[in-house]
């Protein structure tokens, strides 16, 4: 069934420099998503306007001008098993090896983030009732920074990818497309289970669990790894400091990463074991710091906040009509006992581990 609005995600080799169509390759450097909510991705060019008053002792704007435009804007998604899921934690979370060869090969520098070419369509409609698409393509997007959401009541993990990027393609809307832009998706080709075959499902809350060889949830005080199972909820943010440069142009010229922050957010049953408030009130290093979703040994993602995250807050719901529960924050910080690459505060672990 054709689709009223589709995206497309393409790795890019180099800042702005989107894998041609002849190298695309769905599944592998190519990844379309599933847009199954209102608005679920809102980058749009935003040109930053400078107004001039009329200046005859009046405040009346006489006149904007703009030499710069901005892209960003949200890609909201269902974190579908498999490479769907690796290649966008790895695009969000992922810096870049020493040989930027991974998370894929590029030519940005060691240590940032790796950069994709975003095409989205969406289909309007002319005055006589005829159907096209508005294609516009953006390049040298990176991940300013991601929410991964999960919980009993919501049932199915979501992410949110907050987008910084450079270019738009056409630079005005309804120009010519890029060469590089790919063809519309079949419904094969939209990740999750499909009526035609192929697919994994999203992960859902039981993935978050300990059962089928996973290890859900593990904070240790003071080194003593302690599993918690009775959570209702798992909130982890990131966000990434980007730094970026027009340098007397249009659009965007540099995009580095400049450092992050990373959270993990529970909600679980008050428990006198272990007592995350004496933790939190001494300020104790949790060691370990993980959390997994296990779906199966080829089908994982681990969180590791390595030996120098500490509790942040710690607070109580005490309903009087319901379980009384604690939330409690983890924040990562950098753990000097980390040696080479570029994870001194967090990691993750991807299953599969390339796409």
């Amino acid at each position: 069934m054709a689709a009223r609005e589709w995206l497309a995600i393409l790795e890019e080799s180099a800042f702005n420099t989107p894998v041609i169509t002849g190298s695309q390759v769905i599944g592998t450097n190519v990844f379309y998503a599933r847009l199954d909510g209102s608005d679920s991705f809102t980058m749009r060019p935003v040109p930053e306007m400078v107004s001039v008053p009329y200046g005859g002792g009046v405040a009346i704007d006489a006149f904007r001008v703009s030499d710069k435009t901005t892209l960003a804007g949200r890609l909201t998604t269902k974190l579908y098993q498999g490479a769907y899921a690796s290649f966008l934690l790895s695009w969000a979370g992922v810096r870049i090896n020493s040989g930027q060869t991974a998370p894929w090969t590029t030519t940005e520098p060691p240590g940032d983030l790796a950069s994709c070419a975003i095409l989205h369509a969406i289909q309007a409609t002319t005055v006589s009732g005829t159907t096209s698409y508005v294609l516009r393509g953006y390049t040298g997007v990176k991940v300013a920074g991601y929410d991964f959401s999960i919980s009993e009541q919501s049932q199915v993990g979501t992410l949110s990818l907050d987008l910084m990027g450079s270019t738009p393609l056409p630079a005005v809307e309804g120009g010519s497309a890029a060469a590089w832009f790919p063809s519309a998706p079949t419904d094969v080709q939209l990740p999750g289970p499909q009526g035609t075959g192929g697919g994994l499902g999203p992960y859902v809350f039981t993935h978050a669990g300990t059962g089928g060889g996973g290890t859900s949830l593990v904070l240790g005080g003071g080194g003593t790894p302690i599993t918690r199972a009775q959570f209702q909820s798992i909130h982890i943010s990131s966000k990434n400091a980007l730094m970026k440069r027009h340098w007397a142009n249009q659009f965007a010229q540099t995009l580095r990463f400049c450092g992050r922050s990373t959270t993990l957010e529970a909600q679980h049953f008050y428990n006198i074991t272990p007592d995350d408030r004496i933790n939190y009130e001494t300020v104790t290093a949790m060691t370990p710091a993980t959390f997994q979703l296990y779906a199966s040994s080829t089908e994982a993602i681990t969180w590791n906040f390595n030996s120098n995250s500490v509790l942040t807050s710690v607070t109580d719901q005490l309903a009087l009509s319901d379980l009384f529960l604690q939330t409690l924050t983890l924040t990562s910080q950098y753990d000097s006992t980390v040696g080479s690459g570029y994870a001194q505060d967090y990691s993750l672990t991807l299953l599969p581990s390339t796409f």
